[in-house]
C-alpha cells in the first residue's frame, strides 16, 4: 500500500519560514510540522539554506569584467562554417616498386597512388585507355558521411563527384597533365596537390 503524500506545498513551507503567512495559518501549519516529519525535513533544510544564503557577503563582480570575460571567451572558441584544410601526403606509389627481372613495365600501365590525410586514407587506381587519356578510380577510407570529390585543374573546377556510401569516386577520361583534388568532407577539406596523370 502507498504511503499518502503531504498536502503541504514547498512555496507555504518557504513563506512559513519568512513570516508571511496569516496567523491561523502559521498556527496550522506548525500542528502539521509537529506530526509529519517529511515536511519537518523540507524545513529545517530550508532553514540551513536561507542561513548560508543570508551569511554569505561575498560581492558580485563588476559588470564591465563579466563583459569582458564573455568577449574573450567568444574570441577565443572556434567560428564555425571555416573548413579545417589537410594536404594529404604520398605514402605509396606503385610505379616505384622494383619490377622482376627482364620485365619492363609499360609508362602506360595502370598504376596506384596511396594518400593519408590525417585519420583518412585516399586510394587512387589510375587505368589508360587507348586514346591516351587516363580513368581515375579512387575510395577514400574509412569512408565519411557525404563526401564530395572536386577535380582541380590550375583555378578551375574541372568536374565533382558524390562518393558513394563506400567512399568511391571515379574521373573518367582525364588528359594527362596535373590536377588537384579536393575532398569534402563535413568541416574540412582534403588536398591532393601533386595528382600528375
Amino acid at each position: 500500500m502507498r504511503a499518502a503524500t503531504c498536502a503541504a506545498p514547498f512555496a507555504r513551507l518557504a513563506d512559513y519560514l519568512d513570516g508571511k503567512l496569516a496567523a491561523s495559518d502559521q498556527a496550522g501549519l506548525e500542528q502539521h510540522l509537529a506530526h509529519c516529519a517529511s515536511c519537518a525535513a523540507h524545513v529545517a533544510w530550508l532553514r540551513l539554506v536561507t542561513g548560508i544564503m543570508r551569511a554569505d557577503h561575498s560581492l558580485e563582480a563588476p559588470q564591465a569584467t563579466i563583459q569582458r570575460a564573455i568577449a574573450l571567451k567568444q574570441r577565443l572558441r572556434p567560428q564555425p562554417g571555416l573548413l579545417e584544410r589537410l594536404v594529404a601526403a604520398l605514402v605509396y606509389d606503385s610505379r616505384s616498386q622494383l619490377g622482376l627481372a627482364g620485365v619492363r613495365q609499360s609508362p602506360t600501365s595502370s598504376y596506384q597512388l596511396l594518400y593519408r590525410a590525417g585519420e583518412l586514407d585516399i586510394d587512387l587506381q589510375l587505368f589508360p585507355r587507348a586514346s591516351g587519356h587516363w580513368d581515375v578510380l579512387g575510395q577514400a577510407l574509412p569512408a565519411p558521411a557525404g563526401l564530395k570529390v572536386e577535380l582541380w585543374q590550375g583555378d578551375s573546377t574541372l568536374a565533382s563527384a558524390p562518393a558513394s556510401n563506400y567512399g568511391e569516386f571515379r574521373f573518367p577520361s582525364l588528359v594527362p597533365g596535373q590536377y588537384r583534388l579536393a575532398l569534402y568532407t563535413g568541416q574540412q577539406q582534403v588536398d591532393i596537390t601533386d595528382l600528375v596523370v
